[in-house]
């Protein structure tokens, strides 16, 4: 409840002031994105137009954009598949497109960076956190989640929406499902 608190106040109070300055509306707009898909913010702020299918409601994060870390490159997902909430879609469809990326920087061509989230996460009291912070939140609230029927989220599912590898090496290699309909409902 706080996070969807903090998520109106962001929207509410921050996008009719930050009208006109590029920079910080995309600010405004990657911060919901991220508390919506718990996407990494590095992939967030750095989003293509061409990644996304509004229609279908699916974000395709290229090889090439997803988080590595040492000796991980060769285990990475050739595309990891986002699925889109009928708000994230809505949020993106009223943003607008300005050049290829979806958060456009000041400078032509290239996309913000993780200041104008930190600094709106800042002015919202949300200074003792980082934009990681959200996906920290995701993933408590998905693994406490209960359904009326006693039923929880799988794992693999919460993993899965995290982007985080699952499995052994092997394992990944015999299992490429996507699980994206069970993401979805997530």
């Amino acid at each position: 409840t706080a996070l969807c608190d903090q998520g109106a106040r962001i929207s509410r109070d921050n996008m009719e002031r930050r009208r006109g300055d590029r920079a910080k509306t995309s600010g405004v707009v990657a911060t919901l994105l991220i508390m919506l898909t718990a996407a990494r913010i590095g992939v967030t702020v750095a989003a293509r137009w061409d990644d996304i299918d509004l229609p279908k409601a699916i974000w395709s994060i290229p090889k090439d954009d997803q988080k590595r870390t040492r000796g991980e490159a060769q285990k990475q997902m050739s595309i990891y598949k986002v699925p889109l909430s009928p708000e994230a879609v809505e949020l993106l469809e009223n943003h607008p497109r300005e050049g290829q990326y979806v958060f456009p920087g000041r400078k032509t061509g290239g996309h913000i960076g993780r200041e104008p989230v930190v600094t709106l996460m800042n002015r919202c009291g949300l200074d003792q956190h980082t934009p990681h912070t959200f996906r920290k939140f995701f993933s408590t609230w998905a693994n406490d989640y209960t359904w009326g029927d006693g039923l929880h989220f799988k794992h693999e599912v919460i993993e899965h929406c995290l982007a985080h590898l699952i499995g052994s090496e092997v394992s990944r290699i015999y299992n490429t499902a996507t699980q994206i309909d069970l993401r979805r409902q997530v």
